[in-house]
């Protein structure tokens, strides 16, 4: 446990963690506000067009205002609503006046004709497709390649005004839905969403992010490739997450709000494309909104949207207000038109604003009525002969310009989110606008409270979000699996918009309570996660702290900010907590997936809030926030369905997660009896046996963002190495030297180059390890199979570097003396794919790795001056003259256009090389110097290199690993060699070292491999096994 609470110090002290990006600080120190108009408030999503001018912000007014400068401020820029009036409507919060002044949610603009698609709550996309009119659109987001609208319907039932009554009653009648601006029609994507809220696109336009605020979800609907046209769950947010934008890396921002009423607390997600959490970032001044409904990253800021409040969005490196005009509020969404003007945001009087410098601020824009000037076209009102009645989300395709969105419910609209909540409605959809037949087609239906959308950076599949469900599906657009929906991740929180960055990566807007209904404002957290492309956590960033946003709707990066926008009503209120604290209703479930059967296994608990199931599944605990205890439930032995207390406190557990170890972790609030009286937030662990091992306090300003993690940690895969157990698996008779490993797209694997020229794939204990491929085009398997020799190298080759590009399904090799080569999915001879760079032939190819984005593959030439064969001599000769060579490059290989470039020369023994996860960068080692470079691949530093850490011994082959990278290094003991991993951060710190001295003696690693919580080892030429670390 050291490891993680040194985590926990580095992220939550009161320095600074920056992760790569001058706006990742886990404070918000150099968070600023984009000030509305006064009073204009409640900015719930974000914006910017394709000049980068921005953001726009929809406000609660009803208009979509455009920030222009700091000068200017915002100014108006649409409306949408086709009977607005600006003396009614302007800087107006009343719901009740919603259906008139409108309630612009999403927004998103096409980058190709400088569109920008906004998604009302009351007025849809204002086209009539499919027959279903549109009640509550929510959120929008464009597709610049294509044209495409994505925007979400929140729900069928409810309109904007009777939001609580649609998340009250669990409302599933929401939408994504795509417009098509060519053909004017409207494709419903996605149906049955619980709370459909934001929608973004991805990066490549293969899929839609969209968000459910009733089920605290992100779903991805796939556009693109295998999964086309199904959905899955993207990430499940720990709050309620609001809009989702994506960031110019293609990563995504959602905004999340954790907890109700005045306990909210807001967070910023920034996801990856596979819905893996990459940064979280909490909001938690007096100045900030309790709710924020999108947070946008655009051109180096952060703006963060709020329907509550009279400003939209705040630059995350510098503190200020974008004001909006007085009475108005309400900026839901935040966009940028093509010149970079802007934002624009749509308020609460039903008016979209533009923002016009700090000395004009924002003006009227645009409304949706046509008895004013800048009125919205309609689009899309209905799909299927059912009107939209929440629509929430939206994304738009930037390649084929499709239009994705969601409707939340077909039963409640916004207005009504308490009532949609609170029944459990899975009327939400996503949908799908072709703008070319200007048709709405249904997607997905069924969906808990449909609310972010986000389609994926290659159009393959679409991610919505389930507000209700807490989860994200995904939709595919594309390849095998079109037309079909999969869970795309589960949520710890309801998730709200989603929005794919530049790199691809989705961030989700999350809102969660960290404990039973109503908890105290300690246990509620937003935030934000930036997830992958196939689901993994990248970034968890809790909006919470020093700025109080309570709730989000929305995160969105954009140019290397990050901006996160708030929408929660000001109607919602906080539970009545007197009453909690003597309720006895609470219940333990257990549901069974095969039946679908919910059996009570206990009744009358007082505030049943976490439970664990014990490693050996003997026994289940939960704990009881009311009663001060852990109960302990037997599921099995002689008192199996019986319960007993298994530890009492001085204070109110929480959620509770069992360890590798099959010790237990809880939360635990304890008075401190001073007065007046406070709380101090705990993590307890208990043992097996019900025994207190360790009490660790958090009692600084910074507690609820460390209690969050804690608790976060221990809900998802961890990369703590303790309590592992190290497993050989065995390589075929008289085979040695896995060097490195790769897994292909459906997991499968690992496949390891071996000593005598062979790539194995490993296929379960049962197969063990078989050939897969071989480099050397005149390999004779009698010769070669199972031989050591190294002189036989260039006649049987000799397999370093491996890297799978899981986008043309190709295995590419990086093998001594044949260069760089590709082999497909089923085997053989590996075609050959560079053996020169600028004339200079390779001579011993080493490290390789591939961008997951791009498919452009990274490669090092250890020496342009000796082969393998000849550093091995000299190492063990001592030969000077080889030791000293300083000809190592550092190699990128464009498979479009098959042209290597030479990025870095002069390196000491080039090794291995791993690109970033956000890829501005990559490292290589150098095994004679004994260091590590970094070579800028983007930034003001672009194309230059640095030292970033300097080691005790020689480093070889390196690995990306979340936000870290695993280097193998060998340590001189005097008189032995120790084998060791070192993980480092992007800085250079080392956070971590492990020495493999029991299991490899003082052999060399190759290789440290992370991969779905397991580590796999490379070693050298007397090992005949993959060493495998698992819990």
């Amino acid at each position: 446990m050291r490891y993680l609470f040194f985590f926990f110090f580095l992220l939550f002290s009161h320095g600074t963690l920056s992760f790569g990006k001058n706006y990742f600080n886990s404070h918000c120190r150099s968070f600023g506000r984009l000030k509305l108009p006064s009073p204009t408030g409640g900015p719930e999503a974000i914006a910017f067009d394709y000049t980068g001018a921005g953001p726009y912000a929809s406000v609660a007014d009803g208009r979509v205002l455009k920030w222009l400068d700091a000068s200017a401020g915002f100014v108006d820029f649409a409306f949408v609503s086709p009977s607005r009036s600006k003396k009614l409507c302007d800087g107006s919060t009343d719901p009740a006046l919603e259906p008139t002044c409108g309630r612009p949610l999403g927004l998103g603009f096409n980058y190709k004709t400088g569109d920008l698609y906004i998604a009302d709550a009351y007025h849809g996309l204002n086209v009539v497709a499919e027959g279903v009119p549109f009640l509550f659109l929510n959120a929008v987001d464009v597709d610049q390649e294509t044209g495409i609208v994505y925007f979400t319907d929140a729900s069928a039932r409810f309109q904007r005004r009777e939001f609580m009554l649609a998340v009250q009653t669990g409302d599933m009648t929401g939408r994504l839905m795509k417009y098509d601006p060519r053909t004017q029609e409207v494709t419903v994507l996605l149906r049955g969403l619980d709370g459909a809220g934001g929608v973004t696109i991805s990066k490549d336009g293969s899929f839609i992010l969209v968000t459910e605020f009733v089920t605290n979800r992100i779903q991805r609907f796939w556009l693109k490739g295998p999964k086309a046209n199904t959905s899955e769950l993207f990430l499940k947010p720990p709050g309620t997450p609001d809009n989702i934008k994506r960031n110019a890396r293609g990563e995504f921002w959602v905004a999340v709000n954790i907890g109700a009423g005045t306990a909210v607390v807001p967070l910023g997600l920034r996801l990856s494309e596979e819905g893996k959490v990459l940064q979280v970032v909490a909001f938690g001044t007096g100045d900030i909104p309790k709710t924020i409904s999108e947070v946008q990253e655009y051109n180096g800021a952060l703006y963060i949207g709020s329907l509550a409040l009279p400003f939209p969005c705040f630059p995350f490196s510098f503190f200020s207000y974008l004001q909006l005009p007085s009475s108005i509020t309400g900026p839901e969404s935040l966009a940028f038109d093509l010149k970079g003007e802007g934002p624009y945001t749509g308020v609460s009087d039903g008016r979209v604003l533009k923002y016009q410098g700090p000395d004009v601020g924002f003006t009227d824009f645009a409304v949706t009525s046509p008895n004013s000037g800048g009125i919205a076209t309609q689009l899309a009102a209905a799909a299927e002969g059912l009107p939209f009645r929440f629509l929430a989300g939206l994304d738009v395709d930037q390649g084929n310009g499709m239009v994705y969105f969601t409707e939340a419910s077909t039963r409640f609209q916004l207005r009504d989110m308490q009532e949609l909540i609170a029944s459990n409605d899975s009327t939400g959809s996503l949908f799908r606008y072709d703008p070319r037949s200007r048709e709405v087609r249904v997607l997905l239906g069924g969906l808990s409270v449909a609310v972010g959308v986000a389609v994926s950076r290659d159009g393959m599949f679409v991610l919505v979000a389930e507000l209700t469900a807490n989860r994200i599906r995904r939709f595919w657009l594309g390849g095998p699996k079109a037309n079909t929906s999969e869970v795309f991740m589960e949520l710890l929180g309801k998730p709200s918009n989603i929005k794919r960055n530049e790199r691809g990566e989705f961030w989700v807007a999350i809102n969660n309570a960290l404990g039973p209904p109503a908890p105290p404002e300690s246990l509620v957290m937003p935030l934000g996660l930036r997830l992958s492309n196939d689901g993994r956590v990248l970034e968890v960033a809790p909006l919470v702290g020093a700025y109080q946003i309570s709730a989000i709707s929305e995160v969105q990066e954009r140019n290397g900010e990050l901006y996160v926008a708030s929408n929660i009503s000001r109607a919602l209120a906080s539970g009545n907590t007197t009453q909690l604290s003597s309720d006895a209703t609470g219940r333990l479930l257990r549901y069974d997936p095969e039946t679908k059967n919910v059996t009570v296994l206990l009744r009358d608990l007082s505030g049943a809030a976490g439970t664990a199931v014990s490693n050996d599944g003997m026994f289940l605990l939960v704990s009881e926030f009311n009663a001060n205890r852990i109960l302990k439930f037997w599921l099995r032995g002689p008192k199996a369905s019986t319960a007993e207390t298994f530890v009492s406190f001085r204070g109110r557990p929480v959620n509770i997660k069992r360890t590798a170890s099959g010790n237990f972790w809880v939360a635990v609030n304890v008075p401190n009896n001073q007065s007046p009286p406070t709380t101090i937030l705990t993590g307890q662990r208990i043992s097996y046996y019900g025994t207190i091992l360790e009490t660790v306090s958090f009692d600084d300003q910074y507690a609820v963002a460390m209690l969050f993690l804690f608790l976060f940690l221990f809900s998802f895969p961890s990369t703590i190495l303790s309590n592992r157990i190290f497993i050989k698996l065995p390589l075929p008779e008289n085979v040695t030297s896995p060097y490195s490993f790769a897994f292909d797209q459906l997991g499968g694997g690992p496949y390891t180059g071996v000593t005598d020229g062979r790539i194995l794939k490993y296929g379960g204990p049962k197969v063990g390890f078989t050939e897969f491929a071989f480099t050397a085009p005149n390999r004779s398997k009698e010769v070669c199979d199972g031989t050591r020799d190294m002189n036989l190298g260039p006649i049987c080759g000799r397999p370093f570097g491996l890297g799978y590009d899981h986008s043309s399904n190709q295995l590419y090799i990086a093998d001594a003396y044949f260069g760089l080569l590709a082999v497909g999915s089923n085997g053989g001879l590996a075609t050959q794919a560079a053996t020169s760079a600028e004339g200079v032939p390779f001579r011993y190819l080493s490290g390789l790795d591939v961008d997951p984005v791009n498919g452009t593959v990274y490669i090092t030439d250890f020496s342009t001056e000796y082969e393998l064969r000849d550093i091995r001599q000299a190492l063990a000769s001592g030969n000077a003259t080889v030791l000293s060579d300083t000809t190592g490059r550092l190699l990128k290989y464009d498979p479009r256009t098959s042209q290597v470039t030479v990025l870095l020369r002069n390196l000491s023994g080039a090794v291995g090389t791993a690109l970033s996860t956000d890829r501005s960068f990559i490292l290589v080692t150098e095994f004679f110097a004994n260091r590590i470079q970094k070579f800028w691949l983007e930034g003001t530093k672009a194309s230059t290199a640095e030292i970033l850490v300097g080691l005790e011994g020689r480093p070889t082959n390196i690995r990306t690993t979340s936000e870290s990278f695993w280097v193998a290094v060998s340590i001189q003991s005097t008189p032995t060699t120790v084998p060791t991993a070192q993980r480092i951060d992007p800085y250079g710190k080392i956070l971590e070292s492990l020495n493999f001295a029991a299991q490899y003696d003082s052999n060399l690693l190759s290789e440290v491999h992370e991969y779905h919580g397991a580590l796999y080892i490379g070693s050298g030429p007397s090992t005949d096994f993959v060493g495998y670390f698992k819990d």
